[in-house]
């Protein structure tokens, strides 16, 4: 698995999130929570956005999160991508901020 591919993902995770961010929940259609890798999700978490774009790649989805987790040490000084996902004080604004930071 090589750099772009890992870049790519972080890249759909990216707009994914943009279309529409939750906390609490890995995906959300309207008020309901939904698994992510359904169809017509409203809004996704960070973890959620990542299973959503790397369904079934296992190889993919660690390198993804390594890459997020890695961006939050160096942007937030946190280990854990769901955890600062649903932190209160956490934005829509910041979780693309962090995936920017992760995109090589």
């Amino acid at each position: 698995m090589n750099d772009a591919a890992v870049n790519a993902a972080l890249n759909e995770v990216r707009a994914l999130i943009k279309h529409g961010w939750c906390q609490g929940a890995e995906a959300m259609r309207g008020d309901r929570i939904c698994d992510p890798t359904t169809k017509g999700i409203d809004a996704y978490c960070l973890s959620g956005a990542v299973k959503a774009v790397t369904g079934d790649d296992e190889e993919l989805r660690r390198k993804v999160l390594r890459a997020l987790v890695i961006a939050i040490c160096k942007y937030k000084d946190e280990e854990i991508v769901w955890a600062w996902n649903d932190s209160l004080d956490q934005t829509q604004d910041e979780m693309l901020i962090l995936v920017e930071h992760a995109i090589t």
